[in-house]
């Protein structure tokens, strides 16, 4: 009896000692994420794969998904392409706006995320945008309050950050 008791006690920490090694390998990918994605950002390199969208409309919210939205930063260029169907309202030069003279400013840490400002001029006025992107720590994925530039929220989105531009 205490040899089975011993053998299965012997199997029971050999499937522990395997799932934990199995979540230690997931855990050093996201990290891996996380570092490039960060690395990006402080390099000002990077693209957002933007996949959830949250609309403030006056009064009301909406959520859109897209699979063809993006954010890409190379140095000093910054692209913002915006699938139609997300703002479906909108003309066109609102859903690709460019700035050749972008900036990004990292704000301090917090314990949950890393915070960066994305300040694009579209050209207009009214497409002058600062982004807040809170990338969460030990992943690739970010929250962005898109701002004007006087500070009201138009929109909120969720991605992913992968170093390098498109």
């Amino acid at each position: 009896m205490i040899k089975v008791d011993f053998l299965w006690c012997g199997f029971i920490s050999l499937l522990l000692l395997c799932s934990s090694c199995r979540s230690h390998v997931g855990n050093e990918e996201k990290q891996a994420f996380y570092l490039q994605a960060l690395h990006g950002l402080e390099n000002r390199s990077f693209t957002i794969e933007a996949y959830e969208f949250h609309i403030f409309d006056g009064y009301e919210a909406r959520t859109e998904s897209s699979s063809g939205s993006y954010i890409t930063m190379n140095g000093s260029l910054c692209k913002i392409r915006i699938e139609p169907k997300v703002f479906p309202e909108y003309p066109f030069h609102f859903l690709n706006i460019q700035d050749e003279h972008s900036e990004i400013i990292r704000e301090a840490s917090k314990k949950q995320h890393d915070s960066f400002i994305v300040k694009v001029d579209g050209g207009e006025s009214w497409l002058r945008y600062h982004l807040h992107i809170d990338l969460y720590k030990g992943s690739n994925e970010c929250f962005i309050q898109v701002k004007t530039a006087a500070g009201e929220l138009r929109y909120s989105i969720k991605g992913r950050i992968t170093a390098g531009a498109d």
